[in-house]
């Protein structure tokens, strides 16, 4: 794995636990949306960091606002006063932090010509549904498929993908890293089934969904949105200043 994608997996974690932990103060929502712009900012540093080591480009098309990555005082409230248990404001403080670096690092690959691609960075041990897509490479503006606390996070690439980013979920299985499998989902690996299907077999999709909507400012379409409407890259420049995300 890149030093840049460990780094940054170590410092997203401290965020978000971090803003756990606030959990419970009068000033949450201030917390959250200090942690939200952190992270932003982390997610940015890492991709620049990440281009440094591969030898490509760190070259910029437009100036990321950070300001608009970072939910609304008003929204971030009202979601925390529609959560009624401590371990859901919990939840939904971590999910809001590690969402907005996701999508500062959608933005912040948009804006950058050299990276065309992004890989799944797994942090294990970790959940089955997130070992099956560990070390896969998407186009650069692929939604980020995640669940609820997900902290995985993407690494940049260029138009080929290097070695040192790919994640084998065989291995992961294998080595004990992947938590949730029965005895005999450990025994079936081990026999060389493909963890991909036993984890799947009665999952479906297993249960990641792209993107978050809590980062809409009004009708404001999220980045995700934004890149998943148009694979035409100006055009997406183009869609991300007009929403602000870019300057």
């Amino acid at each position: 794995m890149l030093t840049a994608a460990r780094e940054h997996h170590r410092e997203a974690q401290r965020l978000t636990r971090s803003v756990v932990a606030a959990v419970g103060s009068s000033k949450l929502a201030a917390v959250v949306a200090a942690h939200q712009a952190e992270a932003v900012d982390l997610a940015v540093h890492a991709v620049g960091e990440a281009l440094s080591e591969q030898g490509l480009d760190q070259a910029v098309a437009a100036r990321l606002n950070v300001a608009a990555l970072v939910t609304p005082s008003t929204v971030l409230l009202a979601l925390l006063e529609q959560t009624e248990s401590r371990a859901g404001v919990a939840r939904l403080a971590h999910t809001l932090v590690a969402d907005a670096g996701r999508s500062g690092q959608m933005v912040d690959f948009a804006r950058r010509p050299a990276v065309q691609s992004y890989v799944r960075v797994v942090n294990p041990p970790c959940c089955g549904r997130c070992a099956v897509l560990a070390g896969r490479a998407y186009p650069y503006s692929t939604g980020f498929r995640r669940h609820p606390v997900c902290d995985c996070t993407m690494a940049p690439s260029g138009a080929d993908v290097p070695a040192s980013l790919i994640t084998d979920p065989q291995q992961l299985a294998r080595a004990g890293k992947v938590r949730g499998l029965s005895r005999a989902d450990e025994q079936a690996v081990s026999l060389g089934a493909a963890v991909d299907q036993v984890v799947n077999v009665r999952r479906r999709s297993a249960g990641l969904t792209v993107g978050s909507s809590v980062l809409q400012r009004g009708r404001r379409p999220t980045p995700e949105g934004i890149l998943r409407a148009t694979s035409d890259r100006e055009q997406q420049l183009s869609l991300l200043r007009v929403h602000g995300y870019l300057a």
